[in-house]
C-alpha cells in the first residue's frame, strides 16, 4: 500500500510539470507572451488576451487559481505592460492591473486587488493591495519556508536582509522609498493629506529614521514638513547599521495582589481594574525612565504632552468570573520603545489558575488647538541621557498588526445605537475620553445588542483587543457599532468586533473586540426573584 501511495504521489508531481511547463509554452509561443523559465500557472488563471505581449513574468513564479493578469484598459482604450518578476507568488484570486510592476520576490495576498507598483522582496494584501511586509526572502514560486530555503542555499539573517536593501538604495530617492514603499517616485511630491499618510503612519515613520540612520530630529524641523520629499534631508545616508545588537537590561517591574471587592465585578475579577492596572503599569515604568511627573512632560518646543493609547490588548486562560476573592495574583512586566515617541509594554499576570498577558501600545500627544479633544497631534519627548528603556530595531508585530487593521474596512454595521459620554466615568483628569473607558462603552452598548443586563450577564470576557484612532469632547455623541458576531459551534465562545465613532462627523474612534465565554450565573449575585434570560 505504502508502495502505491509514492508511485501515485510521483504520477501526480509528473502530471502537474507536464500540465504547467505545456501552458507556459503555449502562452509563449501561441500568445508571444514574456514568460521565464520555471513558472507555474494555474489553468484557471486569466491572462489578458486582448494585450498578451504586454505580459511578463520572470523566472520561478506561481500564479495560483483564480488570479487575473490584465494588460488592457478597456475604457481609456490603452494597452499597457504588466510586469512580474522573478520568485514571487500570485495568491488565489488576486488581479494584477494593467501597467502594474512587481519586483523580485514578492507574494501578493488571495483576492488582492495590485494597482500600483509593488517593491521587491515585499508581502502586499487587500484591495487596493498594500504592503504589510518589507525586507523578505523568498525562493522558488514564492516558497519562503525555512526549510525549503534552506535546500535552495538561502541563508536567512538579519544582517543579510539588511545589506540586501542597503544595495539597492543607489540615491536619497531610492533610500526615501525604502522607508515608504507603499509610494512611488511620482508621488513624492504630494502632501501627506492627499497621500493618506496619517499622523500615527507619520510618528512610525520618524521613529524608523531616527533609529535607522542613528540621527535625532527635532520637534520644529519634523512639524515643517508637508509632503515625502523633505524627509530626503534625513535620508542620504541610506541604511545605517542595524541596531539588533544592542544589548540593554529591559525596564521591568514587578506587583502582587490580593483580590479583594474593589477588584471585583460580577463575582469575578474586574476588567475595568485589569485595564486601569495594566495602563498604570505602563504609564509608571515610562515616567520612571524620563525621570520626571507625567505633569511636566514636553515636548521640545514646551507644549504639554498626554498619553496616548494606541493599542491594549490582553488575552486570558480563564474567563474573568473564574478569578474569585481572595485570590493572588503576580504581576510583572516590561516595556520596550521605538525611536523616541512609542512605548510597548508587556504585561503577565498569574494565580488561581489564570494566567493573563497584556500588550499595550502608547505614544505622546499635544493639543493642537487648546481645548478641541478631535485637535490632538503627535509628538514625542526629549529622552534623557542614559534612558533606560531599550530602544527596538524594527516594529514589534503588535503594531505592524494594529497598521493592518486600522486600514482595514470593518464592513456594514448588523447593529447601531447611540451612546452619549457620561463626563464622570468616561473623562480623565486632561478632558479626554480615558483610555479604560472604551471597553466600558462597548459592553454598556453591546448589552442592548444582546438583549439587556440579565442576557449579558451570563457572559464572561476572555480576551480584549482595542485599538484606538481618536479622541472626542465631553459634550460629544457617540455610536457604537456591531460589524461581526460569531460563536463557536457548541455556542460557549462569542466573540464580536465592534467600532465606536463619533455623531457629528462619523469618525472611527475605535476598534473593539472582545471574545466572551458562556457560564452559569453565580446567584449569589442576582435578588432571588431575578430570571435570567438566555440569548
Amino acid at each position: 500500500m505504502p508502495v502505491r501511495k509514492t508511485l501515485l504521489s510521483r504520477l501526480k508531481r509528473l502530471a502537474y510539470k507536464v500540465s504547467t511547463g505545456a501552458l507556459r509554452m503555449y502562452y509563449r509561443r501561441v500568445w508571444g507572451m514574456d514568460i521565464g523559465e520555471g513558472v507555474h500557472i494555474s489553468s484557471s488563471t486569466k491572462m489578458d488576451l486582448t494585450n498578451p505581449k504586454g505580459i511578463h513574468i520572470g523566472d520561478y513564479t506561481t500564479l495560483t487559481f483564480g488570479s487575473a493578469i490584465l494588460t488592457h484598459d478597456f475604457v481609456n482604450g490603452k494597452h499597457k505592460d504588466t510586469r512580474i518578476g522573478s520568485h514571487c507568488l500570485i495568491g488565489a484570486g488576486a488581479k494584477i492591473m494593467p501597467g502594474v510592476t512587481i519586483g523580485d520576490h514578492c507574494i501578493v495576498g488571495p483576492n488582492s486587488v495590485v494597482a500600483t507598483d509593488v517593491p521587491s522582496n515585499s508581502v502586499v494584501i487587500g484591495v487596493p493591495a498594500r504592503i504589510v511586509e518589507a525586507g523578505i526572502v523568498t525562493g522558488k514560486w514564492g516558497i519562503r519556508m525555512p526549510e525549503f530555503l534552506r535546500q535552495e542555499g538561502i541563508v536567512l539573517s538579519a544582517r543579510r536582509a539588511t545589506a540586501a536593501r542597503a544595495e539597492i538604495l543607489n540615491s536619497p530617492t531610492d533610500a526615501l522609498l525604502s522607508y515608504l514603499p507603499q509610494l512611488n517616485a511620482d508621488q513624492l511630491n504630494k502632501p501627506f493629506q492627499e497621500l493618506a499618510i496619517d499622523s500615527f503612519a507619520l510618528i512610525t515613520l520618524r521613529a524608523q529614521i531616527e533609529e535607522t540612520e542613528g540621527i535625532a530630529i527635532s520637534d520644529a524641523d519634523w512639524t515643517s514638513i508637508t509632503c515625502p520629499i523633505d524627509i530626503s534631508r534625513w535620508t542620504r545616508r541610506g541604511m545605517a547599521k542595524p541596531g539588533a545588537d544592542r544589548a540593554q537590561r529591559p525596564a521591568t517591574t514587578r506587583r502582587s495582589y490580593d483580590i479583594n471587592l474593589p477588584h471585583m465585578a460580577v463575582g469575578g475579577l474586574s476588567e475595568g481594574w485589569l485595564f486601569r492596572e495594566a495602563g498604570d503599569v505602563h504609564w509608571d515604568m515610562l515616567t520612571s525612565a524620563l525621570a520626571v511627573k507625567s505633569r511636566n512632560i514636553f515636548d521640545q518646543t514646551g507644549a504639554r504632552l498626554y498619553a496616548t493609547f494606541t493599542r491594549l490588548r490582553y488575552r486570558s486562560n480563564v474567563p474573568l468570573r473564574d478569578i474569585k476573592i481572595d485570590s493572588h495574583l503576580d504581576l510583572s512586566s516590561k516595556i520596550s520603545r521605538y525611536g523616541a515617541g512609542m512605548f510597548f509594554s508587556n504585561t503577565k499576570i498569574s494565580g488561581a489558575g489564570a494566567e493573563i498577558e497584556f500588550d499595550v501600545a502608547t505614544s505622546f500627544s499635544r493639543f493642537g488647538e487648546q481645548g478641541s479633544n478631535s485637535s490632538l497631534v503627535k509628538g514625542q519627548p526629549a529622552l534623557p541621557e542614559g534612558f533606560a528603556i531599550p530602544a527596538l530595531s524594527a516594529l514589534p508585530d503588535f503594531i505592524e498588526d494594529y497598521r493592518r487593521l486600522r486600514a482595514a474596512d470593518l464592513g456594514p454595521a448588523i447593529f447601531e445605537t447611540k451612546y452619549e459620554i457620561i463626563p464622570q466615568h468616561d473623562i480623565n483628569g486632561v478632558g479626554l475620553i480615558y483610555f479604560a473607558a472604551y471597553p466600558n462603552i462597548a459592553d454598556i452598548c453591546l448589552m442592548r445588542y444582546l438583549g439587556g443586563a440579565h442576557a449579558a450577564m451570563e457572559w464572561s470576557p476572555l480576551e480584549r483587543d482595542v485599538c484606538y484612532f481618536a479622541n472626542a469632547s465631553p459634550t460629544e455623541a457617540l455610536v457604537f457599532r456591531v460589524h461581526s458576531a460569531r460563536k463557536s459551534p457548541d455556542g460557549d465562545i462569542a466573540t464580536y468586533v465592534g467600532s465606536i465613532s463619533r455623531k457629528s462627523d462619523d469618525k472611527t474612534m475605535a476598534r473593539v473586540e472582545v471574545k466572551l465565554m458562556r457560564r452559569e450565573p453565580d446567584t449569589m449575585y442576582l435578588p432571588a426573584d431575578t430570571k435570567v434570560v438566555v440569548a
